[in-house]
């Protein structure tokens, strides 16, 4: 990615972007890229972005009035899609070689959806994720790695609930346990707190560092998994 006049390196400007009922919003697998202003409806994937990458002051809503009883995350009719296809989630963090720092980016409504009232129905539930972490690659670790999140919000998700140091249920973080070396380094930084105090209130403003498998990043006794495993990666 390069200047205009290609004299130097750069970074793809996008600005005042807006994507609803699709797969993907923003995807970018360039050298350099900054988002302001997203506005994101009911996609499957919100964005993601590999090499280095900045995204301020944008939203990424789901589960809105656009199509039949809410159900409009998935512009698929296709049980078999349906069942075999990726999670619902608002950002997927890549595994390697990504600078991504977010600022200023609201979630909305990502939480367990039930559409309708027989189980056997295909769209019977849905359960989105606002965070992703892609884990897959065992050959691929994270090299050149730097994931920074401030000023997050996520209104009306499902956060789970925690009492001393159990906690359960919850939507908004997902991070499938693979015996892979992308999944036992993932790591972001929350700066400022606000993705920790969503889930835990009590939790003073100041950085976190939000890990993934206990066996490689726990330090002590004192610190555990937030149950169930997949969903949440500290």
């Amino acid at each position: 990615t390069r200047t205009a006049d290609g004299s130097a390196e750069g970074f793809l400007l996008l600005q005042d972007t807006s994507a609803a009922l699709a797969n993907v919003g923003i995807a970018t697998w360039g050298d350099r890229v900054e988002v302001f202003n997203l506005r994101g409806y009911d996609l499957s994937r919100g964005a993601l972005y590999l090499g280095q990458s900045f995204m301020k002051d944008s939203l990424l809503r789901i589960n809105t009035t656009n199509s039949l009883k809410g159900w409009s995350q998935w512009p698929v009719s296709n049980s078999v899609y349906f069942r075999e296809g990726p999670v619902i989630k608002g950002f997927e963090w890549y595994d390697t070689q990504t600078t991504t720092i977010l600022s200023n980016v609201a979630f909305q409504n990502y939480k367990t959806v039930q559409y309708t009232t027989n189980p056997a129905d295909w769209w019977f539930t849905q359960t989105p994720c606002a965070f992703r972490m892609l884990s897959h690659s065992d050959q691929y670790k994270p090299e050149k790695t730097m994931m920074v999140t401030k000023g997050i919000t996520c209104t009306d998700c499902d956060m789970g609930t925690c009492s001393g140091s159990s906690c359960s249920g919850g939507a908004f973080f997902r991070l499938d346990e693979t015996y892979r070396g992308s999944s036992w380094l993932f790591n972001w930084l929350d700066f400022d707190g606000s993705v920790i105090r969503h889930v835990q209130p009590a939790m003073p403003a100041q950085p976190y560092l939000i890990g993934s498998q206990p066996d490689w990043w726990r330090l002590d006794d004192s610190a555990s998994w937030r149950e169930p495993r997949f969903n949440n990666p500290w």
